[in-house]
């Protein structure tokens, strides 16, 4: 996504405030629902987060580009990394019986996803795996008192409703 042209620093380098702003200012906006630039800003911000499940149940429940491979590979491999290998399997599934685009890129990422989960140890659930990166939130209180993040949370907590 071109977060190569940033300092580095994770919350300090200030790219994680813009993506922050840019998820919050179109979010409500069906132009962008299934907009692949769009996506890719609200997959690098889910990255950057502590609770990115979240942000990929929010994705979820609004369509947010779920014709795009980007989302479920994006999607699964969060998974993965928290060692939800079931639930990361059938996110590869849904996206491949939804036949997201591009088709092959996803089929890739799967096959290797099943290449990994043969070579890896029987995992629990519950294990999860922690990143040393400074993370943020979604839901973090935004420097100078804003609420956005938060805001979002609880309409997403109010849409599921």
């Amino acid at each position: 996504m071109g977060s190569e042209a940033f300092p580095p620093g994770g919350d300090f380098s200030g790219l994680v405030l813009i993506y922050e702003q840019c998820v919050r200012a179109f979010w409500h906006s069906d132009r962008y629902k299934d907009d692949l630039r769009y996506l890719k800003v609200w997959l690098e911000y889910a990255e950057h987060c502590s609770d990115a499940e979240v942000i990929y149940n929010f994705l979820d429940a609004n369509d947010f580009g779920k014709t795009y491979s980007a989302y479920y590979v994006a999607y699964a491999l969060h998974m993965e990394s928290k060692s939800k290998m079931k639930a990361a399997n059938d996110i590869f599934n849904l996206g491949i019986s939804s036949n997201a685009q591009p088709i092959e890129k996803l089929r890739d990422a799967y096959k290797k996803f099943l290449a990994r989960s043969m070579r890896r140890p029987k995992a629990t659930e519950e294990e999860l795996k922690e990143d040393d990166l400074p993370i943020r939130g979604f839901g973090t209180v935004l420097a100078g008192g804003e609420n956005w993040c938060i805001a979002l949370n609880f309409l997403f907590t109010m849409i599921q409703i």
